[in-house]
């Protein structure tokens, strides 16, 4: 597995004193995109850290969102909801795929 780290840059359609703008057209990988901007259609630079944690989940779990999977952002909203609550509850250890950790050590 070859992680890869990319700049989803919604962010940068505004400007550094504006904190939020609306979206008429959504872009981007649905399964990696934040709650507000599928919903409301707001651009926050929140909605990149969102893609980014989602990033995270994926790598430290295995799982790959399928953004052609009609019910990939529904999969990961749940995901990321069980992830918080186990970071909430200090579980950490309950998310990582043991057998990815040990690909990459060995």
């Amino acid at each position: 597995m070859m992680p890869k780290v990319a700049d989803f840059g919604l962010s940068r359609f505004f400007d550094d004193n504006k904190t939020h703008t609306n979206a008429t057209i959504l872009t981007g990988s649905i399964g990696y995109m934040a709650p507000e901007y599928i919903y409301k259609h707001e651009i926050t630079k929140k909605a990149d850290i969102y893609s980014l944690g989602v990033i995270i989940i994926e790598i430290i779990t295995g799982a790959k969102i399928d953004p052609f999977n009609s019910t990939s952002y529904q999969e990961s909203m749940e995901s990321v909801r069980k992830s918080r609550l186990n970071l909430q509850d200090c579980n950490a250890f309950k998310l990582f795929n043991h057998s990815i950790c040990l690909e990459l050590v060995f």
